[in-house]
């Protein structure tokens, strides 16, 4: 077991071992002598390697990258001391390092460097075997501490305290710790020391759970109210849409539901296809267009008869409500996005994550990845997305997410739905 780590992914946020390509960092974060951070765990590439993966990168950026006057000869000039330091990298972390800085020139969160061990975490990810006791995912950079980037609803970490924002400053006292640091029996503690955004250092103590399965969707008509409550977590299991939808039918076909709630606040994005069969629910027309380097664009349709048997698009005369905030990304935005437009769904919660467009990836010799922006995204009003977050309808209080028939983001919601019957 890994402590969890969150980067950017085929349009979305997962989980990544510190130092595989985090493009941000909380101000104020006290930097570890380089012996005391989790290295990278892998072999440094040969020179010969080394100059093969810059020029792939390079090459790639340069030919395929959204915005070309980001990767223009200035840039190129731009980046060569960085490009010299991998080259001259003594140790695996270095090269990480260097390949990792170069990309955060772009100041772009959907692109970035995976180590290979990274890479086989995200595998590890996507195949459900990741598990973690404290139910705390980390944002992280080389040579930086990690901040906690998200806190499970009722895990362990939220009932004891933890915040997301908090800087994690050591763990059992251990200053500059590493992550194995947070393993451990369920029932045994943790103490961690913590820095909040705005204020003083702090000690919480967490007592590790079960490692306990979690699915990452509900679909539950919502007691004493003509509403559908649809929570979904990730785009990034092949298939969830559909069963999110073959769910949604059956209680739509038991009669009475004026209405869905749709929950996004812990989504980190995903696959595209997966998105275009949820957005079937709502329509079977264009939700969002790519729009390439050059202007070339693609029509993304709703996937309304996903499975034999489907209902196809819901009646327009159901109210649609999209819960959302920062953890909400990429295909999860463009979801709630879209849904604004497409069926003048209301948007409640806190602004998105600001991570939008479609992504590329490119495996490299060595077992990295390299992932890219490739296509904005434009909607079917012809607003480009990508130059800010989603702002709610209603802005809410930042809050734990808890059951549908306690969470208050739910009851505000209802009241926004009953109001617009």
């Amino acid at each position: 077991m890994k402590a969890r780590f969150r980067v950017l992914l085929c349009g979305c946020m997962v989980p990544f071992l510190s130092g595989a390509g985090a493009q941000a960092l909380p101000p104020a974060v006290p930097v570890c002598p380089p012996r005391q951070v989790q290295a990278a765990s892998g072999a440094l590439p040969s020179v010969a390697q080394r100059i093969e993966i810059l020029a792939q990168v390079t090459r790639t950026l340069q030919e395929q990258y959204v915005d070309p006057a980001a990767v223009d000869q200035r840039w190129l000039t731009s980046i060569e001391p960085l490009r010299q330091a991998a080259l001259a990298a003594a140790d695996d972390r270095q090269f990480e390092q260097a390949m990792t800085a170069l990309l955060a020139t772009l100041h772009d969160r959907h692109t970035a460097w995976f180590s290979p061990a990274a890479t086989q975490l995200l595998r590890d990810v996507t195949a459900g075997t990741l598990r973690d006791p404290l139910g705390m995912w980390f944002l992280a950079l080389p040579g930086h501490l990690p901040s906690v980037d998200w806190v499970e609803p009722h895990s362990p970490a939220e009932q004891a305290g933890v915040r997301q924002g908090d800087v994690l400053l050591s763990i059992n006292g251990q200053v500059c710790p590493r992550s194995a640091a947070l393993d451990g029996p369920a029932g045994t503690r943790v103490t961690l020391g913590l820095q909040g955004p705005h204020g003083p250092a702090r000690q919480v103590t967490v007592t590790r759970g079960q490692l306990t399965d979690t699915v990452p969707w509900q679909v539950t008509r919502l007691k004493g109210h003509p509403w559908v409550y649809l929570r979904l977590d990730s785009f990034l299991e092949e298939g969830i849409a559909t069963e999110v939808r073959r769910q949604l039918d059956a209680v739509v076909r038991a009669g009475g539901v004026q209405g869905v709630i749709v929950d996004l606040r812990a989504n980190t994005g995903g696959w595209l296809g997966e998105g275009q069969v949820l957005m079937g629910a709502w329509t079977d027309q264009t939700f969002m267009t790519e729009v390439g380097r050059t202007g070339d664009r693609l029509d993304v349709p709703g996937f309304p008869y996903a499975y034999e048997g489907a209902l196809g698009v819901l009646p327009e005369q159901m109210k649609v409500a999209v819960l959302v905030g920062p953890n909400t990304a990429s295909m999860a935005e463009m979801t709630a996005a879209a849904l604004r437009v497409v069926r003048h769904a209301a948007v409640l919660g806190q602004p998105t994550a600001d991570v939008q467009g479609t992504t590329a990836q490119q495996a490299l010799p060595n077992g990295a990845v390299f992932q890219w922006s490739r296509k904005r995204v434009m909607l079917p009003d012809h607003r480009l997305l990508g130059r800010g977050p989603i702002q709610p309808d209603v802005l809410l209080p930042l809050a734990p997410m808890q059951p549908p028939e306690d969470d208050p983001a739910v009851a505000a919601a209802l009241r926004v739905l009953s109001a617009s019957r």
